[in-house]
């Protein structure tokens, strides 16, 4: 069990990964930017589970943890539109898999999406 002050560490990584997507989105990297933002999703929903509850979550389904959470924690109902949006921009890049080729338009949407997600904080 992880403690509850892990919960900020969470949170100002959310914070700087909007910044490099945004930077990301500068740049013309749209399905980088658009991977960010994803993970500024998975930041905050794990975030905002350590600060109700004390316990991680482990996953990568931004609906699943934030409805998961959100009985605990109901400020992540206000935000589930965009866990929902940005949970398609999720690649294990890791095991070397390719960003998502995502539009301009949509990686704009991702960004704003990313920004709602850090005001439940």
């Amino acid at each position: 069990m992880a403690s509850k002050m892990d919960a900020p560490k969470w949170f100002d990584e959310g914070k700087e990964l909007v910044a490099q997507a945004e930077a990301e989105l500068a740049a013309g990297n749209y399905g980088k930017c658009a991977y960010l933002c994803n993970q500024v999703g998975d930041r905050v929903i794990k975030g905002c589970c350590l600060r109700a509850t004390g316990n991680e979550l482990t996953g990568h389904s931004l609906i699943f943890m934030c409805r998961t959470t959100s009985h605990q924690y109901k400020k992540l109902m206000t935000v589930l539109p965009d866990s929902a949006f940005l949970e398609p921009f999720w690649s294990d890049v890791e095991a070397g898999e390719a960003y998502k080729s995502v539009s301009e338009a949509d990686a704009k949407k991702a960004v704003a999406s990313a920004k709602k997600m850090l005001t439940v904080i």
